[in-house]
Formats: C-alpha cells, sequence, structure tokens
C-alpha cells in the first residue's frame, strides 16, 4: 500500500469524523474495502497524533485537537491528489471511456480513475498517467 493511500485514507477519516459523533470500525472498513485490523492500525495512527479518541470499536474526534491540527493532517495531502481526487468525484458511475489530457495531476487522476469498476479504457498522451 503506498503511502498516499494511507494518507488519504487518514485523511478522509477524520473528514467523516468531522461530520458524525463516532464511527464504528466495521463502518470505516467497509467504507474503504480494508480489514477491521487496517482500520484499527490507521485509527492509531490518528489516536497517537492527538486527533482521534478510541473506545470499544468506536472512533471520534478528540475535541481537545483543534481545527489546526485537523488543518495539518489536510496539508499532508499533495494539492495533485486533491485536485485528482475531485475530478473522479465528477466521473459519471456509468462511465466506460476516459480521455486525460496532459497536466502534473494527470498521473493521480489516473491511478485514482484504475479503480473505477466502469471504465473499460483511459485514453492519454501523459507518461505520468501510464507508469
Amino acid at each position: 500500500m503506498t503511502q498516499n493511500k494511507i494518507k488519504r485514507r487518514l485523511y478522509l477519516m477524520l473528514e467523516m469524523l468531522k461530520e458524525q459523533t463516532s464511527i464504528k470500525v466495521s463502518t470505516f472498513a467497509n467504507e474503504f474495502n480494508v480489514t477491521p485490523k487496517t482500520v484499527r492500525n490507521d485509527l492509531k495512527i490518528l489516536e497517537e497524533k492527538g486527533l482521534v479518541i478510541m473506545t470499544f470499536g468506536l472512533a471520534s474526534l478528540n475535541p481537545s485537537a483543534g481545527k489546526k491540527a485537523l488543518a495539518k493532517e489536510r496539508q499532508t495531502l499533495t494539492t495533485d491528489e486533491l485536485i485528482a481526487e475531485k475530478a473522479v468525484e465528477l466521473i459519471p458511475e456509468n462511465a466506460r471511456y476516459i480521455g486525460l489530457d496532459c497536466g502534473s495531476s494527470v498521473g493521480e487522476v489516473a491511478k485514482q480513475i484504475i479503480n473505477l469498476p466502469s471504465v473499460k479504457t483511459i485514453v492519454t498522451s501523459s507518461v505520468p498517467a501510464i507508469s
């Protein structure tokens, strides 16, 4: 698993926790298609940073962590990853063919598109996207 995927998952966990009081480990596991053990490991990282409090299979934001700490965690994702994440959200669920232009974010978009089940063909001249 790449560090970027882990960072993105940690960030998304924090975003989910900002919207809900507490979330079960099993809910995270289903959301990110990972094992409960992976979720517990991820949450342990966030707990060590003082961002999350774990109690009996539930995670909640640490109220004393503050917005500054959460903003710092968000900055661990690169700009290209954030752009790619938003771009992939705009792709229709039934998209079968995707064309990608060149640019600094295209490689990251390609990494995320590859996981979309409906996409069968990606056309691009971008070397980072092909790699």
